[in-house]
């Protein structure tokens, strides 16, 4: 008798045996083989004893004796057997009483001890193949297990092999990007993006270019579109204006969401909206003319009924009381105005929905076209470079003062404070653009400009690629 389980089969003969009297059972040789499958034991639930009886077996088949009359062979000198009939042996269904099993019944010459002592050979036997079952079961597992731990390890390492092996294949490229203005905190995302890394990552070696004040708006364009430089940072006005054009340009990304050209007053003058602005004198820098004819134009304030003096960076005219109104960028000039010790009171555009994005991420459609795999690398790790860098403000004001020595730490770290909220506003990730707001832009643009830029001014595509849209 072989078991599906370990047992040993002379372990089982031996104990046959003895149950026989110590008499062994003669070999069966007109059946080949046989499989008998006890019932359903509940105690058991539902597991199954399977025999195979060979001919070399010398219990055979004969020893076995049905609860009805119904013999399946010879019944030699054997204590007992638990098996079912076979399906049908009893007659039909509704004819037969089918009793609970296992019934230990003792065939001719038997004994009930006999069939006692065979029921809990069974019962032992069942379970041990159930413990066995347990056991290979849990040897199966653990050798998943295993081969889990070492195969995920290798493919973990191959994937990496295969992303290093990817970026050296492609050669280092050279990349020179224009600023929007002199090293400061302004681009600090751009400095920690270079210094931590991030941009070798991407197999890109950036240059930094810090603008110079004579530096026009158009030749910053014309720079661009000529491949002097790969990529520019402007105010989003400007891109409008260099569409109009007809330079192939567009917006990747923005760095400022929020507006951040303000008028700068006093604060114990008596100008607090746009409106006060008639009769006074008035200071606007280049960058910032647009702006205001918008907000003029949509205020229905006249032009000619203020005055405007010609910009000088350099003058204190608020101080000295030349001007009433300056115009400034909140985080830099308007800084530095407090740093004179003046008491200021800022008139946001942003409050009166003039907001255009400042600082905006540019390149030329043929770049887009041609080399996305660049100006997707290139964006990736600008923004990973603004993100550590409004986590660590103290460290970025490090990497800032080694672009600019001149810089004062205090300031760098002043600026930051202002900035951030108008960089990361906690409504869309770093960088988003929204439809809505260069649909308002170019409406203000069409307004002032009398011209509506029809084609699209920016693109989403690698946006969506970085943060998985």
């Amino acid at each position: 008798m072989i078991l599906q389980h370990d047992i040993g089969k002379q372990t089982l003969l031996q104990e046959l045996k003895r149950l026989n009297n110590g008499h062994v059972l003669p070999d069966t040789t007109k059946h080949e083989k046989a499989d008998v499958v006890s019932t359903q034991y509940p105690a058991l639930k539902n597991q199954y004893l399977l025999f195979h009886i060979k001919k070399s077996v010398v219990t055979g088949m004969g020893f076995f004796q049905w609860y009805n009359p119904h013999v399946l062979a010879d019944t030699t000198n054997i204590e007992n057997a638990i098996m079912p009939p076979p399906r049908g042996a009893m007659g039909p269904a509704r004819n037969r009483r089918r009793p609970n099993w296992p019934v230990p019944i003792a065939p001719r010459g038997g004994s009930a001890e006999g069939a006692r002592k065979f029921y809990f050979l069974i019962k032992a036997t069942q379970k041990l193949s159930l413990r066995g079952k347990v056991l290979n079961k849990r040897l199966n597992d653990s050798r998943k297990l295993i081969i889990t731990m070492l195969v995920l390890p290798l493919l973990f390492i191959m994937i990496l092999a295969g992303c290093e092996n990817k970026g050296t294949d492609r050669p280092i490229e050279k990349v020179p990007v224009q600023l929007k203005w002199q090293h400061s905190a302004q681009f600090a995302g751009f400095y920690i993006a270079e210094q931590k890394g991030y941009y070798a990552a991407e197999n890109i070696a950036v240059t930094l270019k810090s603008r110079p004040p004579q530096l026009s708006n158009e030749k910053m364009v014309a720079d661009l579109t000529s491949e002097n430089n790969f990529f520019t940072i402007m105010g989003g006005e400007f891109l409008l204006a260099a569409r109009k054009k007809g330079a192939p340009i567009k917006a990747i990304a923005v760095v400022f969401q929020r507006n951040p050209y303000v008028y700068a007053t006093l604060k114990n003058s008596k100008i607090n909206r746009p409106q006060d602005f008639i009769g006074k004198k008035l200071m606007l820098p280049p960058d910032g003319e647009i702006q205001h004819a918008a907000l003029m134009k949509k205020l229905g304030i006249p032009w000619d009924e203020i005055e405007y003096i010609p910009y000088d960076r350099e003058g204190n005219f608020l101080k000295s009381g030349q001007i009433d109104v300056q115009m400034v960028y909140r985080p830099g000039s308007g800084l530095g105005l407090e740093e004179q010790g003046l008491e200021l009171k800022f008139i946001w555009l942003d409050d009166y929905d003039i907001r255009p994005y400042a600082d905006t991420i540019v390149t030329t459609e043929k770049m887009i076209q041609e080399r996305p795999v660049l100006v997707e690398g290139f964006l990736r790790a600008s923004l990973k470079g603004w993100r550590y860098a409004i986590e660590n403000p103290e460290e970025a004001v490090s990497v800032i003062l080694s672009y600019n020595s001149t810089l004062s730490r205090e300031q760098q770290m002043r600026m930051m404070q202002i900035q951030t909220p108008l960089i990361h506003t906690g409504g869309h990730q770093l960088g988003w653009m929204e439809p809505a707001i260069w649909q308002d832009m170019q409406a203000l643009f069409h307004k002032t400009n009398d011209k509506l830029i029809v084609n699209p001014v920016y693109t989403m595509e690698f946006l969506h690629r970085i943060y998985g849209h």
